[in-house]
């Protein structure tokens, strides 16, 4: 180091963890882990991507994790509908919106993005209405598994249809119009291919 700077274990951030062994492992530890039920990537080229995670797993700077609030707990139903909200052309049409662009390449999933992203509040959903978003998640996620993942343009060109299956569950439960669904899913098109050429 020349003579500059402090040693990491030095820091301010390393001795506080270093005072708080019950969390802490040593000064060099990040810390517990939270588990968490669904995460997204960071950066998609033709779409943000929410995956439902079963396993605990330490996520690096590539993913953002979504929790519930304090005090808010969902079943296992809960949660694939509201993957297969967040897979939906609505939410991927705030995204292209509002997320950070990089020109000719991946749109950006911030964390303020993803905090001010309208969500459909699951826990007000009939059973008829959550085991159908559920069952839809199930099968686009399928599909994915099936073609070799969701990454690629041809990829999110062969989810399409399930994608759109989804848009058209949302937009009954939202009481949208089939010409509502129509523009937001050729506005998320238009916007994802202006981005990207």
């Amino acid at each position: 180091m020349g003579g500059k700077g402090r040693l990491a274990n030095e820091t301010e951030v390393a001795k506080t963890r270093a005072k708080q062994p019950a969390y802490f492992c040593g000064w060099y530890d990040l810390g517990g882990i939270i588990p968490v039920r669904i995460f997204a990537t960071y950066y998609g080229r033709y779409k943000t991507r929410f995956v439902h995670n079963n396993f605990p797993v330490a996520m690096c700077h590539n993913f953002i994790v979504l929790r519930p609030r304090k005090n808010i707990t969902f079943n296992k139903v809960q949660i694939k509908a509201l993957l297969a909200y967040l897979n939906s052309s609505f939410a991927h049409h705030h995204i292209e919106t509002n997320g950070r662009y990089v020109p000719k390449g991946p749109m950006g999933f911030e964390v303020s993005v993803a905090r001010e992203m309208p969500v459909l509040d699951v826990r007000k959903l009939d059973d008829e209405q959550l085991n159908l978003l559920a069952k839809l998640f199930d099968e686009l996620e399928y599909e994915a598994r099936r073609i070799g993942g969701a990454s690629t343009k041809e990829q999110i060109e062969q989810l399409k249809p399930k994608i759109y299956e989804i848009d058209r569950a949302v937009a009954k439960i939202l009481g949208l119009s089939e010409e509502d669904v129509r523009n937001v899913e050729a506005q998320v098109d238009l916007m994802v291919e202006r981005r990207v050429s």
